[in-house]
């Protein structure tokens, strides 16, 4: 499953993300990989990746996200 988000407020964009990366943990797909436009600040790249290793945790499944 692959998902590109760009030229999103960070609001939205993180409502975006989790919404997409719960859907994607919650399917029958083992890989996951998130695409953000190179936009993302520090801080926005910092709470995904914590985002990310949560949800690792939790759906054992493979999720990598580009910036």
């Amino acid at each position: 499953m692959v998902c590109k988000l760009q030229n999103m407020t960070s609001k939205l964009l993180y409502l975006l993300i989790g919404i997409f990366l719960f859907n994607a943990c919650t399917a029958s797909v083992d890989d996951v990989y998130l695409v953000q436009g190179d936009h993302a600040t520090d801080l926005e790249k910092n709470a995904i990746q914590d985002l990310k290793k949560d949800l690792m945790k939790v759906t054992n499944k493979n999720i990598e996200i580009f910036f």
